[in-house]
C-alpha cells in the first residue's frame, strides 16, 4: 500500500522573511567547487578490493 505524500510545508511571516533574505545573500556569492581529498583513496580502495575477488 503506498503511503501518502505529505504537503510541502511553507513559512509565514518573520520566518519567510529570513528564508528570503539567507537566499538573496546565497545569490550574491558565487558557488565554489568542494574539495574532495579522500576520492583519490577511495577509488584506489574500490580498485583493490576489485582486484581481490575472484570471478
Amino acid at each position: 500500500m503506498a503511503l501518502r505524500v505529505a504537503p510541502t510545508p511553507y513559512l509565514k511571516g518573520e520566518d519567510a522573511k529570513k528564508f528570503e533574505r539567507k537566499i538573496e545573500e546565497g545569490l550574491k556569492r558565487p558557488a565554489t567547487a568542494t574539495p574532495t581529498p579522500k576520492l583519490a583513496k577511495a577509488d584506489k580502495v574500490i580498485e583493490e578490493y576489485a582486484k581481490s575477488r575472484k570471478k
